[in-house]
């Protein structure tokens, strides 16, 4: 998930295949409607953890108690496994990812997804040299 003041980008990953797949940008309304929105998309796919970007320093260094580390403990709270994970340049990737489409908004719909892909595709890339 990428975690946005107006938007969460999802993103659905398949761990036998180890692919990410861009899902849906969720509508930020109020932290309990954001997560009761989280909690029916993992009942829905049947997920059992949650990748969320963490926006790191260049140096990689923590930005402190940013927005994505919060939402993260309101999931914590609710029994959620919330794995957090290195967001740099997924904004900067999805939108080259997304270069190809014409106009605004037909970009700004896929975004959120498409830059939730690109985190989670690096998690789940990860996992090989762990795993593989």
């Amino acid at each position: 998930m990428d975690v946005g003041e107006r938007r969460i980008g999802v993103a659905i990953g398949d761990l036998t295949l180890r692919v990410a797949t861009p899902n849906s940008a969720i509508q930020r309304k109020s932290v309990k409607k954001d997560t009761d929105a989280v909690l029916e998309l993992m009942e829905e796919w049947g997920a059992k953890s949650v990748v969320i970007g963490d926006p790191l320093r260049t140096d990689r260094t923590f930005q402190g108690d940013n927005m994505a580390r919060r939402f993260a403990r309101h999931l914590e709270a609710k029994g959620v496994h919330v794995i957090l994970w290195d967001e740099r340049y997924s904004t900067q990737g999805a939108h080259r990812m997304l270069s190809h489409l014409s106009g605004t908004e037909k970009r700004k719909g896929k975004l959120d997804a498409v830059a939730a892909q690109w985190l989670l595709q690096g998690y789940l890339d990860s996992l090989e040299g762990r795993n593989g």
